[in-house]
C-alpha cells in the first residue's frame, strides 16, 4: 500500500465464511457504494439503520450488506413465478440480523413468500412416490409449453380440460378425472397429471401421486416397510384426489394380499365417488388389471370401474 498502512478487515462477500482482508481504498469505495444505494431504498435503508447498534456496526459489516443489496436487487427482477427466479438457490432471499458477539450484521438465508407458497401446496401432497419438487417442475413444464407452443393443439385442449374440471369440482359439481395416454413416449401425461395434482394442493386439497408398484410392499418381510405402505395404502383410498403414475403398470398380485389391496382401492373410491387422474402407457388399462386379477371373483367389473372413473386423453400431436 502507497501510504504504508495495514490492511482493515472487512467482512467477506458470502454468508458466514468469516473475514477476509481488504486494503483501505476499497473499503472506502465499498462503504459509498453501499450508502449510496441505501439512499435510494428507503425501505432497506431503514431496517439497516434499526441494525446499526454501534459506531462500529456499518463499517463491520460491509461485506454482508453489499451483498443482501446485490440479492435484493435479483428479487426485485422477480418475474412472479419461482421458474423465473435467477438465484443458485431457487426461492430463498436473504435477511439481514444483528450479531451482538460480531457487532456486525449477518445473512440469514430464508425463502421467500414464492417459495413458502410452494411449500404450503406440496405439503397437501402425501403419500407421493414422485418428491413434489419434481411434480412442481412437470406442472411449470406444462405451463411453460402450452405459452410457447400453442399449435400444440391434444395438449393445450387437455390443459383446458383440467382447468375446467378443477373450476367444477371446486364449485362442488361431480366430476371425473382425466386418464391421459400418448400415442409416442413423452412426457406430456406426467406433465399434465403433475400440472393436475398441483392445481389441486394450491387450493388445499389433499391429494396423493403415487405408482401403485408400491403396494408389493404390503407383503414385505420388512415391519416397517409393510406397515408404511399400508398407511399409504390406507390414505389413497380415501384422498379426495388421487393421482397415478402409469396405472397400467401394477405390482404382481399372484400374492393374495397384494391383489386385496388392489381391489379395495378400486372398490373404495369407486363406491365413494373420489376423483382420480392417471397416466397409462396403453390406451386402455383395464387389460392389464384383468391380467392382474385374473382368477378373482369381479375381475372384469372392477377392470371397468378403474376406466369408467376417468375420461381418456389421447395426446396425438408432438
Amino acid at each position: 500500500m502507497s501510504n504504508g498502512e495495514m490492511p482493515k478487515k472487512v467482512s467477506d462477500t458470502s454468508v458466514g465464511r468469516g473475514e477476509i482482508e481488504i486494503p483501505e481504498q476499497d473499503v472506502q469505495r465499498l462503504s459509498n457504494e453501499v450508502e449510496s444505494r441505501l439512499s435510494r431504498d428507503l425501505r432497506s435503508s431503514a431496517r439497516i439503520h434499526a441494525l446499526m447498534k454501534t459506531e462500529n456496526t456499518f463499517r463491520n459489516s460491509l461485506g454482508d450488506l453489499y451483498e443482501y443489496l446485490q440479492d435484493l436487487d435479483e428479487c426485485q427482477q422477480c418475474g412472479g413465478t419461482l421458474s423465473t427466479c435467477a438465484k443458485r438457490r431457487t426461492g430463498y432471499r436473504l435477511v439481514p440480523t444483528y450479531d451482538e458477539d460480531r457487532d456486525q450484521v449477518r445473512l440469514l438465508s430464508q425463502p421467500c413468500p414464492l417459495q413458502l407458497e410452494l411449500e404450503e401446496s406440496l405439503s397437501h401432497i402425501d403419500p407421493w412416490t414422485m418428491a413434489g419438487g419434481e411434480i412442481y417442475r412437470h406442472a411449470l413444464a406444462l405451463q411453460d409449453l402450452v405459452h410457447d407452443e400453442p399449435d400444440r393443439r391434444d395438449v393445450v385442449q387437455a390443459f383446458r380440460h383440467v382447468l375446467k374440471v378443477f373450476d367444477d369440482f371446486r364449485h362442488g359439481l361431480p366430476i371425473r378425472g382425466f386418464l391421459f395416454t400418448s400415442l409416442k413416449p413423452t412426457s406430456y401425461p406426467l406433465d399434465l397429471l403433475a400440472f393436475s395434482c398441483y392445481l389441486f394442493a394450491r387450493q388445499k386439497i389433499s391429494c396423493s401421486f403415487v405408482s401403485l408398484s408400491f403396494l408389493a410392499d404390503v407383503t414385505s418381510a420388512n415391519y416397517d416397510t409393510r406397515r408404511l405402505a399400508l398407511l399409504d395404502h390406507q390414505a389413497i383410498c380415501r384422498v379426495p384426489a388421487l393421482f397415478l403414475m402409469d396405472v397400467d403398470v401394477l405390482p404382481n398380485t399372484f400374492r393374495p394380499e397384494v391383489a386385496t389391496a388392489l381391489e379395495q382401492l378400486i372398490d373404495s373410491r369407486r363406491a365413494e365417488g373420489k376423483v382420480t387422474f392417471a397416466t397409462s402407457t396403453q390406451r386402455k388399462p383395464s387389460s392389464a388389471l384383468r391380467l392382474a386379477l385374473r382368477g378373482r371373483d369381479g375381475a372384469s367389473s372392477r377392470a371397468d370401474a378403474l376406466e369408467e372413473m376417468m375420461t381418456p386423453i389421447v395426446l396425438r400431436d408432438f
